[in-house]
């Protein structure tokens, strides 16, 4: 059925016919068709066979892609297989203890040499980093690696979890390849090995500037920012002397346009490095068509997730990486990959869903290095807790409306034009929403109410202040807000204030209450905690609440300036008096080191669990002293607890087909249910018609600590 897009009746007629003594016989199939008026046979052996040998063929082209990529594979391996030190940093040599700086003892090279074995070609950290920093011996396992694939110009994914230190070995690979270069007698006639190209996402730009200058101060590193004028002119300063452009630093934001990529790109970069990797994933883009511009004689990508939606995704990286060898076989690749498989064909077993995983690794496998964070550091016990909350009563009957209309179908929610008149007609957002609090609605404010601040603010408008255009329109512009938005116009204009929210009523949330209790019990413990929500107007008021309760805290969200996060974040780290750091999900998952906190909190649950298990591992990473317990709340009755279900399953199942653990599990599983899927699928639960068999209230409602393991 998937190969051939058939139905399964006309599966089940071609089975019944079987077995073929030749394809011609496939093709004679035929299988009545009834109608009200008659019966008559129609031909489907032709099409099924036409589909089944075209599939063929695609096979048969990517397995020469494997078999090279194999081959690639076996060249690698015959050379780390010699190293005296493994994939995850730990000596081979029986009876050798594994420290920081592995391969330096003189007994370990000649325990070593004994069993055949030999130290990889660099043996610490490059001279331009010493004195900053020191490699553990996994990452020196990592520079190692790198720099032979650098050397046989294998383009390479380093995919270690988040807060393996990626950064720290993508810049001592650069200060490897330059000191490689000043020390070779042959330099004068060599062309330097710059400038090298650093693209990252806004959000981490900061960080790795910092880390440039605290790993390699002396490393000559040129920040390509600013505005048009300015980075043309950087452009002509590096073209006029190109030694003084060791690595160039840049955003994906910066090189968005034409004009950026065509100078990059006449800078011909030696090395070519992109953070994030995984949001190269589209070829159709305009950022991933701007970067194959810019080019670089090497590539390597960093992600933590290479695999995150699905395995088509994974061949858009290997295709930016390697052009010329995955190019003329992506149409094979897509023919194989991009077939839809939905969450209820794995479990039931999908024809060749294994077999497509099993392919896609072996492609991937001489490109990636990739290690989980429990293989190679003690880093202290994560515990995961469900903590389970009731609706207030003020939620309930907003909450009931709003899932009432979500069972009811889809609908309304296809009026696009309709949803953009008015947003709460989708009630699938919606529902979500009433799950957490009931002033992200405008309830309490009526039109009634609406009209009277207005008139009020309208005669009592600050002289020095510029007045709305006329008192309609203000009306109007109010009545889009929530009334959460309106209490602050209250709080914040004394003539209105009459007007406002009862005392107390921020606590009408069943979540937020829990939420409280947490973070009280935190702040006497001395604990500090993150709480991650997915929605962002839910960020001011739990602020808002912490400020009442004089809980110190901080915030950002997707839309906060990225130095001002950077300081946020330092601010934080640095300041033990702060308690909590409210975050939206999707803008605290990548390049953010919070270890300062030893709780995580996920207010709401995500559509993808990577996106949780992401933001999670923002306090538990490298630097990290303290236990991290990670609470996951719940609004017990809603359809928090079908998403959690969905994700779980989601998770489960891909360990089946895998056999990996949490991250890359779930970035495979994610990619057999989007978005409207998981509608769907939590609309059918909530009929009895699903495929949830997931006992939400037992097997995810019990409020004990759930092992990482």
């Amino acid at each position: 059925m998937a190969i051939a897009k058939i139905s399964a009746a006309k599966a089940e007629t071609m089975l019944k016919h079987k077995p073929f003594g030749c394809i011609d016989d496939g093709r004679k199939v035929a299988m009545m068709h009834k109608t009200k008026k008659k019966a008559s046979k129609i031909a489907i052996g032709d099409e099924v066979m036409d589909a089944i040998e075209e599939f063929i063929t695609h096979l048969d082209r990517i397995d020469h892609l494997v078999d090279a990529c194999d081959n690639r594979g076996k060249a690698l391996r015959a050379a780390t297989v010699r190293w005296n030190l493994d994939i995850y940093g730990q000596s081979k040599v029986s009876g050798d203890a594994t420290d920081d700086s592995p391969l330096t003892p003189s007994s370990r090279a000649t325990s070593a040499s004994a069993e055949g074995l030999v130290s990889p070609p660099i043996s610490r950290e490059p001279e331009l980093m010493r004195g900053n920093c020191q490699l553990k011996s996994y990452q020196l396992y990592g520079l190692n690696w790198l720099k032979m694939l650098y050397q046989k110009n294998i383009g390479a994914i380093l995919a270690d979890d988040m807060g393996l230190g990626k950064t720290c070995q993508v810049i001592s690979l650069l200060c490897a390849v330059l000191e490689e270069y000043r020390k070779s007698p042959h330099k004068s006639k060599l062309k330097g090995p710059w400038p090298n190209l650093v693209v990252v996402p806004p959000s981490t730009f900061g960080n790795w500037a910092a880390e440039f200058e605290k790993f390699a101060p002396d490393l000559k590193v040129v920040m390509y920012k600013g505005s048009q004028g300015e980075r043309d002119e950087l452009y002509e300063d590096i073209k006029n002397d190109l030694s003084q452009a060791e690595v160039i630093l840049t955003t994906y934001t910066m090189v968005a346009r034409w004009e950026d990529a065509c100078n990059l790109s006449r800078l011909e970069p030696v090395i070519t490095v992109f953070d994030e990797g995984h949001m190269l994933k589209n070829p159709d883009t305009k950022v991933y068509k701007r970067l194959r511009k810019i080019g670089g004689s090497w590539k390597l990508m960093l992600t933590g997730t290479p695999i995150q939606n699905n395995l088509m995704e994974m061949i858009g990286l290997l295709q930016m990486l390697e052009p010329s060898l995955f190019e003329m076989h992506f149409g094979d690749l897509e023919n194989l990959f991009s077939q839809k498989v939905t969450l209820k064909d794995v479990s039931e077993g999908a024809l060749d869903f294994d077999d497509r995983v099993t392919r896609a690794r072996s492609i991937l496998d001489p490109f990636i290095l990739q290690r989980k964070k429990e293989q190679v550091l003690e880093l202290p016990q994560k515990t995961r807790t469900v903590v389970y909350c009731e609706l207030h009563e003020a939620q309930r009957p907003l909450y009931k409306s709003f899932e009432t209309e979500f069972r009811g179908g889809e609908g309304k929610e296809k009026d696009k034009k309709f949803e953009a008149v008015n947003p709460e007609n989708n009630p699938w957002i919606q529902t979500r929403k009433a799950a957490l609090h009931p002033y992200l609605f405008r309830r309490f404010y009526d039109d009634e109410k609406v009209k009277k601040m207005a008139t009020t603010l309208w005669k009592n408008w600050p002289s020095n202040e510029v007045r709305p255009e006329t008192l309609t329109k203000f009306v109007d512009e109010l009545k889009q807000y929530s009334d959460f938005d309106l209490h602050l116009w209250c709080r914040d204009h004394a003539v209105i204030r009459s007007f406002d929210i009862p005392e107390g009523s921020l606590l009408w949330s069943g979540k937020v209450q829990k939420l409280l209790e947490l973070v009280r019990e935190y702040k006497a413990n001395g604990d500090r905690v993150l709480v991650f929500s997915r929605f962002q107007m839910t960020v001011p008021i739990l602020q808002e609440i912490f400020e009442l309760e004089g809980i110190k805290n901080l915030q950002f969200q997707g839309s906060t300036d990225v130095a001002v996060r950077q300081e946020l974040i330092e601010e934080f780290n640095e300041d033990d008096s702060i308690t909590a750091f409210i975050i939206t999900t999707g803008s605290g998952a990548t390049g953010i080191n919070l270890t300062a906190a030893n709780k995580v909190i996920i207010f709401d649950p995500s559509d993808n669990p990577q996106t949780d298990i992401q933001a999670e591992n923002r306090a538990h990473r490298i630097g990290q002293t303290r236990p991290v317990e990670i609470i996951r709340l719940i609004t017990k009755g809603t359809v928090e607890e079908l998403i959690l279900a969905a994700g779980q399953k989601k998770i489960e199942l891909a360990r089946k087909v895998t056999g990996e653990k949490d991250g890359e599990a779930a970035a495979i599983a994610a990619a057999q249910m989007t978005d409207a899927e998981l509608k769907k699928t939590v609309r059918q639960a909530m009929l009895g018609k699903g495929e949830l068999d997931v006992d939400v209230k037992g097997s995810l409602g019990v409020p004990t600590p759930e092992s990482d393991d």
